[in-house]
């Protein structure tokens, strides 16, 4: 893996916190421009040209990454060209590479970013759109500056390339004012951020507290569902009138119905509430609705922007489809929450593995020590076989036979 340089981590630290990404999305963010070095690193690519991130993104659709997984990416990646020094203030000249292979040029020291240290990055042959300064002197001459075309990107490249739609500004014409647009910057990103963080960078998920976890980890516990079935819940599967949970392709594609907890009643209607006026953001922004489930939304086409069927837990951001050129919302990834149950349990100092799947766990175990049988801890679970519900035994105290009282003893009113 190619090493990124102190320095570009420093700045992309600091656009990361302008930006106000949440801790556990940053992980990721993090991993994209890693692989984006590596990238550039192995096919010849200039890691600060915004040219480069098209192939980028092409190589991660031929290794079948998802749409939100390269959506993501191409955010990442925007940033980190954001957060590059200004042109002003970073001078680099061209140095050119004789015929051969990219990755290793002839005669050609490799050119690094001035202000970046010794552990520069490798431009390769390619020329970015400002200039590069080569290293301190070297005793053998290096060839002569020279400027390369770079050749147009296939249609499929320059589609996969172009930025997310910004959402409309909401200002009266006359209170527009025109942004100048930095060559080289990523003014449309900057642009579409600065506009999403208004309206879409909720409080639910703000990266300064753990409480906007709370309720996923009151439904984790308190209707034992596995971490995918909670984040998969839409609107319609609550029924707080009979006090039910519907959970829709569950483990094997199976549906269950689960009893809601009493004592999280007041966060859910107030999630509900919330989910109804991000939907009416979206509605208002002209985004293209959620996603829906296998082949519903060709039957029913104009379900995706219903809201009995818009995410209970939605994502803090837009998913960009750069083949329908539209903006869907998809659900909190489960890593948000993996990440917050991590953090909660160093804060609370426990000296164990925690995941999100222990609520599960201890929803069983709590049950059957609270004398509810196997057949219905069987049901509340979604199990096909007993037999994985007669595991959670090891986990009630079992009773010795000197603790053990014959039947004629429990009854002091018979002898």
């Amino acid at each position: 893996m190619q090493p990124v340089p102190p320095e570009v981590w420093a700045n992309f630290e600091r656009r990361l916190d302008e930006m106000r990404v949440p801790p556990p999305q940053r992980l990721d963010y993090r991993k994209w421009v890693r692989f984006y070095f590596d990238f550039c690193h192995k096919y010849g690519h200039s890691t600060g040209a915004p040219a480069s991130r098209g192939p980028f993104l092409a190589k991660l659709a031929s290794k079948n990454q998802s749409v939100a997984q390269r959506s993501q990416a191409s955010a990442a990646v925007g940033l980190l060209l954001q957060s590059a020094p200004a042109p002003g203030a970073t001078r680099l000249s061209p140095t050119a590479a004789p015929t051969g292979s990219p990755r290793t040029p002839l005669n050609s020291q490799p050119a690094v970013l001035s202000g970046y240290g010794d552990r520069g990055l490798r431009t390769g042959a390619q020329v970015p759109p400002v200039t590069l300064q080569t290293p301190r002197p070297a005793p053998q001459a290096s060839a002569p500056p020279a400027t390369r075309q770079v050749s147009p990107q296939p249609a499929c490249i320059q589609h996969q390339n172009r930025p997310a739609a910004p959402l409309p500004d909401t200002r009266s014409p006359g209170t527009q004012a025109a942004k100048p647009s930095v060559p080289g910057r990523g003014a449309s990103w900057e642009q579409e951020y600065r506009d999403l963080e208004a309206a879409v960078l909720l409080r639910n998920y703000s990266p300064r507290t753990l409480e906007a976890y709370r309720l996923v980890g009151l439904l984790l516990y308190g209707c034992g569902l596995r971490l995918m079935e909670c984040v998969n819940l839409r609107i319609q599967c609550f029924n707080l009138d009979s006090m039910l949970l519907t959970v829709h392709d569950g483990k094997g594609q199976k549906d269950r119905t689960v009893p809601l907890p009493a004592r999280a009643l007041p966060e859910i209607r107030e999630q509900m509430d919330f989910v109804r006026r991000l939907h009416a953001q979206d509605l208002a922004a002209g985004y293209a609705g959620t996603f829906l489930p296998r082949q519903l939304e060709k039957k029913y086409q104009n379900a995706a922007k219903e809201l009995i069927w818009q995410w209970f837990f939605p994502a803090p951001t837009l998913t960009f489809i750069p083949k329908l050129r539209e903006q869907r919302r998809y659900h909190l990834h489960e890593s948000h929450v993996q990440g917050a149950v991590k953090q909660a349990t160093a804060r609370a100092g426990i000296p164990k593995r925690v995941s999100p799947h222990i609520f599960r766990h201890t929803f069983a175990s709590h049950l059957l020590r609270a004398d509810y049988d196997l057949q219905t801890i069987q049901k509340l679970l979604g199990h096909s076989d007993i037999k994985t519900t007669m595991i959670y035994l090891q986990t009630v105290p079992g009773v010795t036979l000197k603790e053990a009282k014959s039947p004629l003893d429990l009854d002091p009113t018979l002898g």
